[in-house]
């Protein structure tokens, strides 16, 4: 509601309200055709369920984002190690070949052959070690850290169960993506917003409600007759 004061007659020659032969107190309230609240609220109503539905789908977008970070974390991981292991395998073949090179029980190629070997080894080992650190700050960076602390330990992570039938999943996918969802919402807000926009063709109504005094503060006789009509 709307509260209003007004001076009216004052005479010419300055604005002093307190000279305004009369003088007058009222409020006034809109009211919307029956109706309106109703289709406006459907339509806040259907903006609001698409909305949540494009914050669901993009909170499923991360969590798989996530999980795909950390199979890829592990699969470095694991990768790294077993690389670091086949080093250290090779470096211990290479010194049993300078060994049997020593005794006389081996030639000298098959000596840099290990060492070769053993070289192009630890060029992978460093591969796949930068493998890991550029999967763990992935996985850091997706999780909102500024650095990686807290994922150093990686734990195997469970078996996902066997998928359904290509058609169960295409109709959960039909069913229940939020992306869907929202694009549904979308189209129901946008047709009750059309409703809206016809129903503001409809007439709005106002009230009033005032009351008139003069100078002594007294109020005047056609006020109190059109308050009491």
């Amino acid at each position: 509601p709307m509260v209003e004061y007004q001076w009216q007659d004052i005479p010419p020659g300055g604005f002093r309200p307190g000279d305004a032969a009369m003088r007058m107190l009222g409020a006034r309230q809109k009211v919307p055709f029956p109706g309106k609240p109703t289709l406006a609220a459907r339509e806040a109503r259907a903006g609001a369920e698409a909305a949540e539905a494009r914050v669901q789908e993009q909170a499923r977008v991360v969590l798989a984002a996530v999980a795909a970070a950390y199979y890829d974390l592990y699969r470095a991981h694991h990768a790294a190690a077993l690389s670091a292991e086949r080093v250290e395998l090779l470096a211990g073949i290479g010194r049993v070949a300078e060994a049997r090179y020593k005794v006389g029980k081996a030639a000298h190629h098959d000596v840099l052959r290990a060492h070769v070997v053993r070289f192009e080894a630890e060029v992978v080992e460093v591969t796949r070690e930068r493998e890991r650190e550029a999967a763990r700050a992935r996985l850091a960076a997706l999780l909102g850290r500024r650095d990686d602390e807290g994922i150093r330990e990686i734990a195997t992570p469970p078996v996902p169960p066997a998928p359904p039938s290509v058609a169960a999943l295409l109709d959960a996918a039909g069913r229940n993506r939020p992306a869907l969802v929202a694009a549904r919402r979308e189209a129901l807000r946008a047709a009750r917003d059309a409703a809206r926009m016809l129903a503001d063709w409809l007439p709005d109504f106002e009230v009033r409600y005032g009351r008139s005094f003069d100078r002594t503060g007294a109020e005047a006789p056609w006020s109190r007759s059109r308050r009491s009509s």
